[in-house]
């Protein structure tokens, strides 16, 4: 609902519908990397993570009125890889609370591990109770602790969205 306040702006300012695709987007895929989760995709579902965190930071930037990320973004001359860290840099400026900031940083080194091919890949694909390998979507009763730090990453976020919806929107209100 609060995205929806944003959104409804949209149509007076065409920077403001970027921020707000930025925003839906971040809500859209924290929504689908859960589904990805749930369906025993751990390495697809953590990669859609790490891109929710990122487009958290991109739509924060984004919505920081004297940071002039939005228009390079816009004119595609700005490294969206770059978005966590300049939250991190101008996380005053754009008046976010530290908790929140600390979140995001945690996600971002967390979740980085998603992106490439590591040891966390090949252990989502053996199965931990019992032997053999799994060749696609899958579920492993030994993997318990590590599917619960997973939904819980996800829930941490979801209590936060409303917090960054409204950050987006106070900042963006400054314009």
């Amino acid at each position: 609902m609060a995205w929806r306040d944003l959104d409804a702006k949209v149509h007076e300012n065409k920077k403001l519908a970027y921020v707000s695709a930025l925003v839906f987007t971040a809500l859209t895929l924290q929504i689908q990397s859960m589904k990805l989760f749930l369906s025993g995709q751990p390495v697809a579902s953590g990669n859609l993570f790490r891109q929710v965190v990122e487009s958290i930071a991109l739509a924060l930037v984004c919505s920081g009125k004297d940071l002039n990320i939005l228009g390079r973004f816009i004119e595609d001359k700005y490294s969206t890889a770059k978005a966590i860290h300049d939250v991190l840099r101008n996380s005053k400026k754009l008046g976010l609370l530290d908790d929140g900031v600390k979140e995001l940083k945690e996600a971002r080194v967390f979740y980085h591990n998603y992106s490439h091919p590591t040891k966390l890949t090949i252990a989502s694909l053996i199965s931990f109770s019992e032997e053999g390998l799994y060749f696609a979507a899958s579920y492993d009763d030994r993997k318990i602790d590590q599917y619960n730090k997973e939904v819980n990453a996800r829930v941490r976020l979801a209590k936060v969205l409303i917090n960054f919806v409204e950050a987006v929107k106070a900042n963006a209100g400054k314009w």
